[in-house]
């Protein structure tokens, strides 16, 4: 259980570079299943979050292109940082209730993910809701290559029963 809001405490730091990087080495040792993946964030804005994975051996697949969970775990992580932006991890917990991915096209080299403001996120949660967003996924022509979509559940910690 990790009730920090990292992303505050990252908006404390006046280097983009710096401010990105530690979001990164904080999520890689909070999720240690991602470590090796290499997941970066490139942007964070108010309307979208968007990461990158450069060509690594520990994301092939059998073809020695990027394997279809790992790309499913990059259509769910940029939602997961855009909610955590918008809803700090020491006030919500946010749980992955459902992950639907779409497969367009075999990729080898980066892979770029992008997760954008859904059409209805609530500026206050009471008690909890549920939360659609939807990651794009694209090579490094930006050519489609997945589209995830993932239904979060937003609930307040002091909810939950110990």
């Amino acid at each position: 259980m990790f009730k920090v809001d990292f992303m505050r405490l990252a908006e404390k730091i006046p280097q983009t570079f710096l401010r990105y990087k530690f979001i990164d080495t904080l999520l890689e040792k909070m999720i240690p299943f991602n470590k090796g993946l290499g997941l970066r964030v490139t942007n964070i804005s108010d309307d979208y979050i968007e990461i990158e994975s450069k060509k690594g051996s520990r994301r092939k697949n059998h073809l020695g292109g990027v394997h279809a969970c790992a790309l499913a775990l990059m259509g769910e992580y940029p939602a997961g940082l855009f909610l955590a932006k918008n809803f700090p991890p020491d006030k919500y917990r946010l749980i992955l209730g459902e992950l639907k991915i779409q497969y367009h096209k075999q990729v080898r080299n980066k892979v770029i993910a992008r997760s954008e403001r859904p059409p209805a996120l609530p500026k206050n949660i009471e008690e909890e809701a549920w939360i659609y967003m939807e990651t794009k996924l694209f090579n490094s022509k930006r050519e489609p290559v997945a589209t995830c979509q993932t239904k979060w559940q937003i609930k307040k910690w002091d909810l939950i029963q110990p």
